[in-house]
């Protein structure tokens, strides 16, 4: 049997990065992630269903949410640390309109986040032990992902162990400044 000639088909540069991005991180790996943003989508869901803090100072909570949720996600797709601000690469690197699993950088700093974080909860918002619960559990992914990244100069990684520790330890820390 004589075989048939096939032409090759012409792909677009977008399809064609889709398909560059999904062979490097695998599809057990991207699985796994993908199960990981499924998990935090529903477990915010349902922390936003109900009180996620019981007092608070009358700072934006929605934007604490948001740092939240961002680092967690930064963690979970395993992105790069961003270069300083206005470095011109990281503006044409970013673009917020790719799906989670096709961006490379983190949407902020994860160690400026987690450093507001943890002072947030100390002054600004009094939460509820599932929310403490949902930050223990951020502290400790960052923490695990800081150990696995030395050559950054993080900063505040003191101060969320030091947070860390205490809401472990079921310590009350809020303080109204």
């Amino acid at each position: 049997m004589a075989s048939v000639y096939k032409p090759k088909q012409n792909v677009d540069p977008e399809t064609r990065e889709q398909r560059s991005q999904a062979g490097k991180l695998g599809a057990k790996t991207r699985a796994m992630r993908k199960e990981q943003q499924a998990a935090l989508d529903i477990r915010l869901a349902a922390l936003q269903s109900g009180p996620m803090f019981t007092e608070t100072t009358g700072e934006d909570f929605g934007y604490f949410l948001d740092l939240v949720q961002k680092t967690w996600e930064g963690i979970i797709w395993d992105r790069e640390y961003p270069p300083a601000p206005g470095y011109a690469e990281y503006e044409r690197e970013v673009d917020y309109q790719l799906p989670l699993e096709r961006r490379q950088l983190f949407d902020l700093y994860p160690d400026a986040a987690c450093e507001f974080i943890a002072e947030a909860v100390r002054k600004y918002f009094h939460l509820t032990p599932p929310m403490v619960t949902f930050v223990v559990e951020l502290f400790e992914k960052y923490l695990k992902w800081a150990k696995k990244n030395p050559g950054l100069k993080l900063h505040g990684v003191a101060e969320v162990r030091q947070t860390l520790t205490e809401l472990k330890s079921g310590k009350d820390i809020w303080k109204v400044h």
